[in-house]
């Protein structure tokens, strides 16, 4: 199991930033500039498109030899190889932690080392970060966010059940135990679903983790060069049974048991669904797509289990693709920096933090929680501390429980093949929330078994 992961505390501005890209033959209609393409540009529909479109003008004013192109590309596993394959990755994308040594070795990262120890931030991240985007001693990420999972609770359902404290706050359950508890009263109270997790699209097996680790569940580990699944154990079957006993023994859960994470942020946004596990600085969607109130939003750390309170590390991080040129990596590097992605703060990038940070409280987004910081400069994190507290817009009670960083066992996702066996586990927990009878112990014994075989028994030595 992973060890806890020891960073610094800082308070974090909730920002939303465009990952910067190009394709593998840009069309320079200048000779004399460089050409790049942004994905993740956001559609005209959306609040952070004017500021975006107005970054991108300041950029190629301040850079008349850089020019930007947008892309709407969004990252997807099912969408990403052909792209690649086919030379139209964007320079600069965005990807999420468990993608990233998968990317590095099927060489569709530029190594971007030169321009990092250039900019100053080779040696500005903290070191179990930096694990996540190197390879041999060669950098080829930059992450962008960083999130740990919490438990998101929905204050109003709280209320309505009688979940309140003498001050106004709400009673979190602080173990597994609790939980199941607490969101039988809220159904009982409320009729509606009381906890949730999502049981489709691997993101059923994602949540699950945060469980199982609690419950002592290991699910892989190394000998002499070779991956093995180790999870076909009590541990692991006690983890599946709670979640059986969710469904069956407390009945808390929504009535559909295929579920995505869209199903339940619909179900939470609108008042049927009291608790799901979520990092606390990716309520913007909820707020701006389902029109929940950040008032109406709560959070908590994930409960305790019989190994302990162990949470989820994960993120995204922009990546430049292997087509691109020294310039292009250049280029990209200089559009992070000038929107505030690097390690380092001026006063322009003050200004454009503060601008953001202003922007999204007056969006009604929720700025104030204290997070864990990427990058290990002291003015950085001073800065987003400060700005935090400036324009915090949230009744901080609601949300220190889950900033006890300190009592909880942090863990990045698993090191190998973490998707496919969220798949797996997928059809785990959609098993025993359909199937009453499901056999618990056979659905975790086949499940390791399949792992293995399908999986773990295939990776090449290149992926070791």
């Amino acid at each position: 199991m992973k060890k806890i992961l020891s960073f610094a505390l800082a308070a974090a501005v909730i920002m939303t930033a465009a990952g910067c890209g190009g394709t593998k033959t840009a069309v320079q209609t200048d000779p004399s500039k460089t050409v790049i393409t942004i994905a993740d540009w956001p559609s005209e529909e959306n609040k952070n498109y004017e500021t975006m479109q107005q970054y991108k003008a300041d950029f190629e004013a301040e850079n008349p030899d850089i020019s930007i192109e947008t892309s709407p590309y969004v990252y997807a596993t099912d969408t990403f190889l052909p792209k690649a394959m086919s030379g139209q990755l964007p320079t600069l994308y965005k990807t999420y932690y468990t993608e990233v040594e998968k990317i590095i070795n099927s060489g569709y990262a530029a190594d971007i080392t030169d321009m990092m120890k250039e900019m100053g931030m080779a040696d500005a991240l903290y070191d179990n970060i930096r694990d996540v985007v190197e390879k041999d001693g060669r950098i080829y990420g930059i992450p962008q966010q960083l999130y740990v999972q919490g438990l998101m609770c929905n204050i109003a359902l709280f209320k309505e059940a009688g979940l309140e404290n003498a001050d106004g706050t709400i009673q979190f359950p602080t173990t597994y135990e609790e939980l199941a508890n607490t969101a039988k009263i809220i159904k009982d109270k409320t009729g509606k679903a009381g906890f949730a997790i999502p049981t489709t699209t691997n993101q059923g097996g994602w949540h699950f983790m945060n469980i199982a680790w609690s419950f002592g569940v290991e699910f892989m580990k190394q000998e002499e060069g070779k991956w093995k699944a180790t999870f076909d154990t009590e541990e692991c079957i006690n983890a599946l049974q709670y979640v059986k006993d969710l469904k069956w023994k407390y009945d808390v859960l929504p009535s559909n048991a295929f579920l995505a994470m869209g199903d339940l942020e619909t179900q939470f946004s609108t008042d049927q669904l009291a608790m799901y596990f979520r990092p606390a600085d990716s309520t913007s969607t909820l707020i701006s797509t389902y029109g929940i109130s950040k008032d109406n939003i709560a959070y908590a750390r994930v409960p305790e289990g019989s190994a302990g309170r162990f949470a989820q590390m994960g993120g995204t991080v922009y990546m430049i693709s292997n087509s691109a040129t020294p310039e292009q990596i250049s280029a990209c590097g200089k559009w992070l920096d000038f929107i505030g992605q690097t390690a380092t703060v001026d006063a322009d990038k003050e200004e454009r933090m503060e601008s953001d940070c202003k922007k999204n409280s007056d969006n009604g987004y929720m700025v104030g929680i204290k997070s864990m910081p990427i990058w290990s400069t002291p003015e950085r994190n001073a800065t987003i501390e400060r700005l935090s507290e400036k324009y915090c817009n949230i009744d901080r009670r609601f949300v220190e429980d889950y900033e006890k960083y300190e009592t909880i066992t942090i863990t990045p996702e698993e090191p190998v093949k973490c998707q496919e066996l969220y798949s797996i586990l997928d059809s785990c927990i959609q098993s025993v929330l359909t199937n009453k009878d499901a056999d618990v112990a056979q659905l975790v014994h086949q499940a390791a078994s399949d792992f293995q075989t399908n999986y773990l028994d295939k990776i090449r030595d290149d992926e070791m």
